[in-house]
């Protein structure tokens, strides 16, 4: 069975609409991950060591530190961390060393407290030990109210001025790796890559993917040649991205679906009503949605949404018309019935389709003609009433015979037996004839076989 032509036309747009979405899903995935990865990105990326920038190059961005920090005390705090004054010792020079802020997230704190009580401890006994941290982290400008508590700091550490001129005035925001990163970073992290997981798939699949399959076998089961279903669907009534074709309904887009009528037993509408919210509290407003629902006979259910209402009763009734077998709209005892005697709606749509298919002939007709001479068109087929077909004088209450048959017969020339005249549709056999009748005034008749015989002698 070749497919060619039908999978053409049937996924024309899946792999247009398939590449596009794929695209836009992988780029999405891509931005999550960047903004919930931006610390580990930041991070990776870094490509100076801060010991080894002096004062004047330190600029906003990510550094790394490895074992080169001193917490020398603490210069303020919030209701999220606490900021601390730090000893930033330059590796190749220690003279080029500075001071700068660094900000601990509340959930660091007890490690710059540790940091910072070793510190004291060293210099209140004249050690040369020094208290040193490694990570990475963030640096940024200093708010105003924290330059001015870093200056506070320092003037309490020295007395003077004598810092200013090794003094940074930016935080690094620090952060013990991986815990640089919240929940929500993570979140976004991993929806983010299954995002472009997904992205990749749907590109790769854009010729149709598991709903080609699907659609291919229903193809070969129905029996229908592909051609014929390919022309269908061509030239079938277009509704939206849904079209009614003469043998099934079929959706085209991004997910493609083909449902055969001989498989279908129930179609109907479906309106969603939601209730809009702002800031998670419900209004008054609303939402509402259309589908259409289409039930087969293995009681699965296959939606299609529609545009408005319009729309939706328009699909109903072309499937109506289609496949008038198809049970279409919806009330309560049909509802019903699907929940609990589905096989009785099943039998009932059978043999519903059985009778379409199959009428019954209708009785046949008796048809009459005549063979009456006449100047004027005279139909084929007259249809009769019941009444008398005889000839009949003036005075009603004086029956006559009918021609050509004896005194003792009251038959009419067609076999009625009425006794009231009824006239043809195209013209009436009344002759009138003025007092008694004799029949011997008609003469010798026995050579005349027909009414038209008879009525020839007469005149």
């Amino acid at each position: 069975m070749n497919t060619k032509n039908l999978e053409k036309i049937i996924f024309k747009k899946t792999k247009k609409s398939r590449f596009w979405g794929g695209i836009a899903i992988f780029i999405l995935g891509l931005g999550l991950m960047a903004i919930g990865g931006r610390i580990f990105i930041g991070y990776m990326t870094a490509s100076k060591e801060l010991t080894k920038c002096t004062a004047s190059d330190v600029d906003n961005g990510y550094y790394k530190f490895t074992d080169v920090w001193s917490v020398v005390g603490e210069y303020g705090y919030d209701n999220k961390g606490t900021g601390y004054v730090l000893w930033v010792i330059n590796e190749e020079d220690p003279d080029k060393s500075f001071f700068m802020g660094m900000y601990f997230s509340e959930k660091d704190v007890p490690t710059a407290e540790k940091a910072s009580a070793a510190f004291w401890d060293a210099y209140d006994n004249y050690t040369q030990s020094t208290v040193y941290l490694s990570g990475a982290g963030r640096v940024r400008d200093m708010r105003s109210d924290e330059k001015s508590a870093f200056q506070d700091a320092m003037h309490a550490l020295y007395g003077d001025n004598s810092y200013v001129s090794n003094a940074v005035y930016k935080t690094l925001e620090y952060k013990a790796f991986p815990r640089q990163m919240s929940f929500r970073d993570w979140l976004m992290v991993v929806l983010g890559a299954f995002l472009a997981v997904c992205g990749v798939i749907i590109i790769i699949t854009m010729g149709g993917g598991k709903s080609k399959k699907q659609i291919l076998d229903k193809v070969v089961l129905s029996g229908i040649n592909p051609d014929q279903l390919a022309s269908e669907i061509t030239f079938g009534k277009k509704y939206g991205n849904i079209i009614i074709t003469q043998n099934a309904v079929f959706r085209e887009g991004f997910t493609p679906l083909l449902i055969f009528f001989k498989d279908m037993i129930w179609c109907h509408g479906k309106v969603t009503t939601t209730k809009n919210k702002a800031f998670g509290v419900a209004t008054v407003s609303t939402t509402k949605t259309y589908a259409v629902n289409f039930v087969d006979k293995n009681n699965k259910t296959s939606t299609m949404m529609v545009k408005n209402p319009s729309q939706q009763d328009q699909i109903i009734t072309a499937v109506h018309e289609a496949a008038p077998y198809v049970i279409c709209g919806y009330n309560e005892d049909i509802a019903m019935a699907a929940q609990k005697n589905f096989r009785d709606l099943v039998n009932a749509v059978e043999h519903r389709k059985y009778e379409l298919e199959h009428p019954q002939p209708e009785p046949q007709k008796e048809q009459y003609i005549f063979d009456q001479t006449t100047t004027e068109p005279v139909p084929d087929k007259i249809k009769f009433t019941p009444g008398s077909y005889g000839l009949q004088d003036s005075a009603p209450s004086e029956q006559q015979k009918p021609l050509g048959y004896d005194n003792s017969s009251t038959q009419t020339s067609l076999g009625y037996g009425n006794n009231n005249v009824q006239e043809s549709d195209s013209q009436s056999l009344n002759i009138d004839i003025p007092g008694s009748f004799d029949s011997s005034s008609l003469g010798d008749v026995s050579g005349l076989s027909n009414t038209n015989d008879y009525t020839d002698g007469i005149l």
